[in-house]
């Protein structure tokens, strides 16, 4: 489960620390701690393999921080396959530095695609560029698609589902993670975001032969909207395990013909023979399902037909799937929902208690990440309170600053934790929240790279609380606004405070700290730096505007060059700059801390009556009948 959800590093920690929970054979661990260095490497942008890595996590995982790391692949890519070219074409030219400032400053990677394509009719090396791979590449579908992460991430915006599928496709092009993971009985991680559904149920006996199948009826009106919603995505796919009984007077043949309708209608669809008054064929039945479950399966769905007994046993398989797996299951409450109500009697059905340990540590693992999309979903394929489940799902929209509209409060923390209940006060008045978070976060984190990172979020939501708040200039007196470029708003914020930080008053040294936030955010080695040390990227960053504001020594004295100081003045300087007010009862510091004890309370329970996560079992199979 912990490798569906590529948290490589994490099942390393736990495989050193906490072998009651977690038992690798040391090949495989020998395996996961590789992968978790690839991770970390690419955090550091060592090359381009180790930033495939963190490609796969961010369209695998889809959560609103996951992104932060794609937008250095483009570039790195792009100078790979330039050094490439050179060998047979030595004139080549690296495009991207000869559009750019004189001066090293530098316009967004967008500016400079635009530059070069401006250039193609006047610039003689752009012109003979065109054909070459490295110029293919910056121009393809791929790097649009990283583009449009990457620009997304900025806000803490999850990855589309298209975009992540054509990023995925690519990465399934290359050995994202190494080899060597059959051979030692570990599953392959996936590359590509999960869209596929398997549907199970179990062929009843109709006496009318005209009645319309459960298959037909899938083929028909599609998967329930509840899954879709939850998985996020227009386009599913399913996988079909319909069971039934042999015999003359058996179900099995209807099994076998609705199997073919759904192959027929594009659809992977197999039919099994079971017992139904033997309860021994459960551990066959649950083999079965397991066999059809891919990396890119996103949920379990069970429709409840056959004999009650039988419903129950299935019942409790899938929800030990689901949780062994980390596969969120839903259950549709009958199985021909009338016309009017179309499938909305499906519910998120909780996994098996004592099989969801591993979830739960996953979960929280993933929520003191501070990937808290990941979190929540997680916690809603287990067995854990839907409360807490909620409550981690408001945590994250409030986090990334989603949903702050003062109207709804179907997916905002209750109570409000921000300061006034309308859009200024869910987004702008709550950066300090946000930053108070990530700078609690660091104190608990010493890993190079994953500092890297946390540096790179704390100005993600600075800019995500400044992007969703509502316009702070007038409208024209006509009432008609021109339409904004995206970024805009936090592009004058940073004007603003670039005027501010120039002068001599006690305001200025807040808006100092906020723009050496933004500066060491841009020359992060997973965004556009080099430098792998996060300190030494926030001592550069400094130094660098200490010049342009052209300090004197005890101002430059004053400003952090590390980047606990910074974050911990970031807070400081955003209270300072009207953006909240730290320490408030209620805050979200409080309330991840408050879901983190709960899930640390579960998972105290789990382990007091689970025995030890392994990575291989043996189950009897079941064979499909002939289609």
């Amino acid at each position: 489960m912990l490798v569906r959800w590529r948290l490589f590093a994490a099942l390393d920690v736990l495989a050193k620390g906490d072998q009651a929970t977690i038992n690798l054979t040391p090949a495989q661990h020998a395996l996961v701690h590789a992968a978790a260095d690839r991770h970390r490497a690419g955090l550091q942008a060592r090359d381009c393999s180790s930033l495939r890595a963190l490609l796969a996590d961010a369209v695998v995982r889809r959560d609103g921080t996951a992104s932060l790391t794609v937008r250095r692949y483009i570039t790195s890519r792009y100078e790979e396959l330039l050094t490439a070219d050179q060998r047979t074409h030595p004139d080549a030219h690296d495009l991207l530095r000869r559009v750019a400032n004189p001066n090293g400053g530098g316009p967004s990677l967008g500016v400079l695609l635009g530059r070069i394509e401006k250039g193609r009719s006047t610039d003689f090396f752009i012109r003979a560029a065109v054909g070459l791979p490295s110029y293919k590449w910056l121009f393809g579908d791929v790097a649009t698609a990283l583009r449009n992460i990457g620009n997304g991430s900025h806000n803490l915006r999850p990855p589309s589902q298209d975009d992540a599928a054509v990023v995925g496709a690519y990465l399934d092009r290359f050995h994202t993670d190494g080899t060597g993971r059959r051979d030692a009985g570990l599953p392959e991680p996936p590359t590509t975001p999960a869209h596929t559904v398997v549907t199970v149920w179990f062929a009843g006996n109709r006496t009318d032969q005209h009645a319309t199948t459960i298959g037909q009826r899938l083929l028909r009106d599609g998967l329930p909207t509840a899954i879709l919603e939850h998985i996020d995505t227009d386009q599913p796919a399913m996988r079909a395990v319909i069971f039934g009984t042999p015999g003359h007077h058996g179900s099995l043949g209807r099994a076998d013909d609705d199997a073919d309708r759904l192959t027929s209608g594009g659809h992977h669809a197999t039919a099994y023979a079971v017992d139904a008054s033997a309860p021994a064929d459960m551990d066959a039945v649950e083999h079965a399902i397991t066999e059809h479950l891919t990396p890119d399966t996103a949920a379990l769905l069970l429709i409840p037909t056959g004999p009650k007994p039988v419903l129950l046993a299935l019942l409790g398989v899938l929800r030990r799937i689901g949780a062994q797996h980390g596969i969120p299951l839903f259950v549709r409450q009958n199985a021909e929902p009338s016309a009017t109500t179309a499938h909305t009697d499906v519910y998120l059905w909780p996994a098996l208690t004592d099989g969801d340990l591993a979830l739960l540590v996953a979960a929280r693992e993933a929520l003191n990440n501070l990937e808290l999309d990941v979190a929540w979903r997680l916690l809603a394929a287990s067995a854990i309170d839907p409360a807490i489940t909620d409550n981690a799902h408001r945590l994250a929209a409030a986090f990334a600053s989603r949903n702050p509209n003062p109207n709804r409060h179907d997916r905002w923390p209750s109570p409000d934790p921000a300061p006034t209940s309308d859009r200024t006060g869910r987004t702008r008045r709550m950066a300090v929240q946000r930053l108070e978070l990530v700078n609690a976060t660091l104190a608990q984190t010493t890993n190079p790279a994953d500092r890297i990172r946390l540096l790179v979020l704390a100005a993600d939501t600075l800019e995500a609380s400044i992007a969703a708040a509502p316009p702070t200039t007038r409208p024209p007196a006509n009432g008609t606004a021109p339409r904004q470029r995206p970024g805009a708003t936090y592009r004058k914020f940073r004007k603003d405070l670039g005027d501010v930080a120039k002068l001599r008053t006690r305001e200025a040294h807040a808006a100092r700290i906020l723009l050496i936030l933004n500066k060491a955010r841009d020359h992060a080695p997973i965004t556009h730096g080099a430098h792998p040390d996060p300190d030494t990227v926030v001592a550069d960053a400094t130094d660098a505007l200490t010049r342009a504001w052209h300090l004197t020594p005890a101002e430059h004295a004053a400003l952090p060059r590390d980047v606990s100081t910074l974050l911990h003045h970031a807070v400081a300087a955003a209270t300072a700059c009207k953006l909240g007010r730290p320490d408030q009862p209620g805050n979200l510091l409080t309330l991840h801390r408050h879901i983190d004890q709960q899930i640390a309370t579960s998972i105290a329970h789990r382990q007091q009556s689970h025995p030890t996560i392994r990575s291989d079992t043996q189950v009897p199979p079941l064979r499909p009948t002939a289609l």
